[in-house]
Protein backbone atom coordinates (compact mmCIF):
# COMPACT_ATOMS: atom_id res chain seq x y z
CA UNK A 1 0.00 0.00 0.00
CA UNK A 2 3.05 2.30 -0.06
CA UNK A 3 2.13 3.67 -3.48
CA UNK A 4 -1.41 4.39 -2.33
CA UNK A 5 -0.04 6.36 0.62
CA UNK A 6 2.30 8.24 -1.73
CA UNK A 7 -0.54 8.98 -4.12
CA UNK A 8 -2.63 10.34 -1.27
CA UNK A 9 0.23 12.47 0.00
CA UNK A 10 1.22 13.88 -3.35
CA UNK A 11 -2.26 14.61 -4.49
CA UNK A 12 -4.77 15.26 -1.77
CA UNK A 13 -2.70 16.48 1.13
CA UNK A 14 -0.26 18.43 -1.03
CA UNK A 15 -3.12 20.19 -2.78
CA UNK A 16 -4.67 21.20 0.52
CA UNK A 17 -1.64 22.55 2.37
CA UNK A 18 0.81 23.78 -0.24
CA UNK A 19 1.18 27.49 -0.87
CA UNK A 20 2.28 26.94 -4.48
CA UNK A 21 1.75 24.16 -7.04
CA UNK A 22 5.52 23.59 -7.40
CA UNK A 23 6.21 23.02 -3.70
CA UNK A 24 7.07 19.29 -3.93
CA UNK A 25 9.54 17.42 -1.74
CA UNK A 26 11.94 15.79 -4.21
CA UNK A 27 12.40 12.70 -2.02
CA UNK A 28 8.65 12.08 -2.16
CA UNK A 29 8.57 12.45 -5.95
CA UNK A 30 11.46 10.00 -6.33
CA UNK A 31 9.78 7.48 -4.03
CA UNK A 32 6.52 7.72 -5.95
CA UNK A 33 8.33 7.36 -9.30
CA UNK A 34 10.09 4.21 -8.11
CA UNK A 35 6.86 2.65 -6.83
CA UNK A 36 4.23 3.83 -9.31
CA UNK A 37 3.80 0.30 -10.70
CA UNK A 38 2.10 -0.55 -7.41
CA UNK A 39 -0.98 1.19 -8.82
CA UNK A 40 -1.61 -2.01 -10.82
CA UNK A 41 -2.86 -3.55 -7.59
CA UNK A 42 -5.39 -0.79 -6.90
CA UNK A 43 -8.87 -1.07 -8.36
CA UNK A 44 -9.99 1.26 -11.12
CA UNK A 45 -12.80 2.48 -8.88
CA UNK A 46 -10.35 3.47 -6.15
CA UNK A 47 -8.03 5.18 -8.62
CA UNK A 48 -10.91 7.14 -10.14
CA UNK A 49 -12.10 8.13 -6.67
CA UNK A 50 -8.67 9.58 -5.86
CA UNK A 51 -8.16 11.21 -9.27
CA UNK A 52 -11.61 12.81 -9.06
CA UNK A 53 -10.75 14.31 -5.65
CA UNK A 54 -7.41 15.57 -6.94
CA UNK A 55 -8.94 17.20 -10.01
CA UNK A 56 -11.67 18.77 -7.88
CA UNK A 57 -9.17 20.31 -5.47
CA UNK A 58 -6.44 22.90 -5.38
CA UNK A 59 -3.92 23.01 -8.28
CA UNK A 60 -5.58 20.29 -10.39
CA UNK A 61 -3.59 20.96 -13.57
CA UNK A 62 -0.21 21.15 -11.84
CA UNK A 63 -0.86 18.02 -9.78
CA UNK A 64 -2.11 16.08 -12.79
CA UNK A 65 0.98 16.99 -14.80
CA UNK A 66 3.26 16.03 -11.89
CA UNK A 67 1.48 12.68 -11.58
CA UNK A 68 1.91 12.07 -15.30
CA UNK A 69 5.58 12.98 -14.98
CA UNK A 70 6.05 10.19 -12.43
CA UNK A 71 4.29 7.67 -14.68
CA UNK A 72 0.70 7.41 -13.51
CA UNK A 73 -0.82 7.84 -16.99
CA UNK A 74 -0.99 4.20 -18.03
CA UNK A 75 -2.49 3.21 -14.68
CA UNK A 76 -5.44 5.57 -15.08
CA UNK A 77 -6.26 4.60 -18.66
CA UNK A 78 -4.50 7.33 -20.60
CA UNK A 79 -2.85 6.45 -23.90
CA UNK A 80 0.93 6.27 -24.09
CA UNK A 81 1.15 9.58 -25.96
CA UNK A 82 -1.38 11.62 -24.01
CA UNK A 83 -2.02 15.13 -25.30
CA UNK A 84 -0.48 17.52 -22.74
CA UNK A 85 -0.75 20.53 -25.06
CA UNK A 86 -4.52 20.16 -25.40
CA UNK A 87 -4.89 19.61 -21.66
CA UNK A 88 -2.96 22.81 -20.97
CA UNK A 89 -5.04 24.72 -23.53
CA UNK A 90 -8.33 23.48 -22.08
CA UNK A 91 -7.24 24.32 -18.54
CA UNK A 92 -6.09 27.81 -19.60
CA UNK A 93 -9.37 28.52 -21.41
CA UNK A 94 -11.38 27.36 -18.41
CA UNK A 95 -9.30 29.50 -16.07
CA UNK A 96 -9.62 32.59 -18.28
CA UNK A 97 -13.38 32.08 -18.54
CA UNK A 98 -13.68 31.26 -14.82
CA UNK A 99 -15.30 27.93 -15.67
CA UNK A 100 -14.99 25.03 -13.24
CA UNK A 101 -14.48 21.85 -15.24
CA UNK A 102 -15.68 18.41 -14.19
CA UNK A 103 -12.76 16.02 -13.54
CA UNK A 104 -13.70 13.73 -16.45
CA UNK A 105 -13.67 16.75 -18.77
CA UNK A 106 -10.12 17.51 -17.66
CA UNK A 107 -8.99 13.94 -18.30
CA UNK A 108 -10.68 13.82 -21.70
CA UNK A 109 -8.51 16.74 -22.80
CA UNK A 110 -5.55 14.33 -22.83
CA UNK A 111 -7.17 12.29 -25.62
CA UNK A 112 -6.42 13.18 -29.24
CA UNK A 113 -9.08 11.24 -31.13
CA UNK A 114 -12.06 8.90 -30.85
CA UNK A 115 -9.95 5.77 -30.99
CA UNK A 116 -8.23 6.76 -27.73
CA UNK A 117 -11.62 7.13 -26.06
CA UNK A 118 -12.51 3.52 -26.80
CA UNK A 119 -9.12 1.85 -26.39
CA UNK A 120 -8.24 -0.44 -23.51
CA UNK A 121 -4.92 1.29 -22.93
Amino acid sequence: MFINECLNFLCRFFGRISATPEDHEEDNIVAISKNVSGLERISGERLWSEIRKILSGKYPAALMLKMLEVGIGKYIGLPENFNVNEFNAVMARASQSKIELHPITMLSAFLSNDSEVYCSC
